[in-house]
C-alpha cells in the first residue's frame, strides 16, 4: 500500500472506494473571458501606486517607475522629434499608473 492510497483511505468517506470518491470530484469550470477581463479590470481600477511623502523617496521611487515603464518600451529613439514623442509617452504612461 502506497503512502497516497493510506491517505486516500484516511481521508475519504468510508462507504465509498477511493475509485468512486475521485469520480464525485467535479473539475472546476475554467472562467470565460468575459469572467477575466472584469476582473483584470477591477483589479486595475481598484489597485493605484502611492507616492511617498518624503522628497527623497519621492525622487527615488519616481525614477524606478520611470526605469520600469521604459524597461517594457523600445530602446529610446535618437532623431529629436521622436525623443519627445517617447519621452511624453513614458510621462502618460507613469500619469495612468500614478492617477
Amino acid at each position: 500500500m502506497s503512502i497516497l492510497d493510506t491517505i486516500k483511505a484516511l481521508f475519504c468517506s468510508p462507504s465509498k472506494p477511493a475509485s468512486e470518491a475521485d469520480a464525485d470530484v467535479a473539475e472546476p469550470k475554467p472562467a470565460s473571458v468575459e469572467e477575466t477581463v472584469a476582473i483584470t479590470a477591477t483589479v486595475a481600477t481598484t489597485t493605484r501606486l502611492q507616492t511617498p511623502e518624503d522628497s527623497t523617496l519621492k525622487r527615488h521611487f519616481l525614477s524606478a517607475l520611470k526605469a520600469e515603464v521604459e524597461a517594457s518600451m523600445p530602446a529610446r529613439p535618437t532623431e529629436s522629434v521622436l525623443i519627445r514623442h517617447y519621452d511624453s509617452t513614458v510621462q502618460a504612461k507613469i500619469d495612468d499608473l500614478l492617477a
